[in-house]
């Protein structure tokens, strides 16, 4: 199979290796024994922390972190108010006051008759 430009993927890519190649290989060669220095010792400020401060700040931190996540979980809540009494179920059924379009009178006793 061929490419746009006619060439097999084989050439292609050897093509592209012998441009990077050559790049590489120039740029190796504008380097020279002025433009490297001598390696540096380490200073000694390197560690600017010793283990007994990074230490001290480690648990400052987790102390931290414990007292926030106590305010947060345990000092907002709230004292649970007592429980009340329940309200009554049954309720009282209403008095029944007698009128006289629902009063039954006996037999007799019924005035302004026949």
């Amino acid at each position: 199979m061929s490419g746009a430009s006619g060439r097999s993927p084989d050439s292609s890519r050897e093509l592209l290796e012998s441009r990077l190649r050559a790049a590489l290989d120039a740029r190796a060669r504008e380097v020279g024994w002025g433009d490297l220095r001598q390696a540096a010792l380490p200073a000694e400020d390197v560690r600017r922390w010793g283990f007994p401060a990074r230490a001290a700040v480690v648990v400052l931190l987790g102390l931290a972190a414990a007292v926030v996540w106590v305010l947060l979980a345990h000092g907002t809540r709230q004292q649970p108010e007592p429980a009340r009494p329940p309200a009554p179920s049954v309720t009282q059924p209403p008095t029944a006051v007698p009128s006289p379009e629902n009063l039954e009178l006996p037999e007799g006793s019924r005035t302004g008759g026949r």
